[in-house]
């Protein structure tokens, strides 16, 4: 089938085969107007609708790795600072270089202590 249009003044002629269809029987009336422009409705509400989905799932996403991180981040700052209490019961540290001396020489007393007290036993 040749398609071929031709323009005569203000009504437009197609020739498809042998029927010829005049547009102007055809032209837009209020019902094909509003089936443009419902159209063109429907496409705009998708779109919104599309974005606004597609938006939401990039938040919830970002939100789950998020709980993940914050999850993780929480049990290490949990097992460094039992790591930091333990080192700081094994490593009693005084202010001044006399005291830490001091305390020392009562810990090597201390243990001293201990051992012979088990030899005793």
């Amino acid at each position: 089938a040749v398609v071929s249009t031709q323009s005569t003044g203000s009504a437009l002629n197609v020739k498809q085969g042998d029927a010829a269809l005049d547009c102007e029987e055809y032209s837009c009336t209020g019902q094909c107007i509003a089936f443009k422009y419902t159209a063109r409705v429907l496409l705009g509400g998708y779109s919104l609708t599309t974005v606004v989905l597609l938006t939401n799932l990039l938040i919830s996403i970002f939100g789950k790795t998020y709980e993940t991180d914050y999850e993780e981040s929480h049990q290490l700052w949990q097992i460094q600072c039992f790591k930091l209490i333990k080192e700081s019961e094994t490593h009693f540290v005084l202010p001044l270089a006399p005291l830490n001396a001091i305390y020392s020489l009562l810990k090597v007393i201390k243990t001293l202590v201990s051992w012979t007290r088990r030899g005793t036993k």
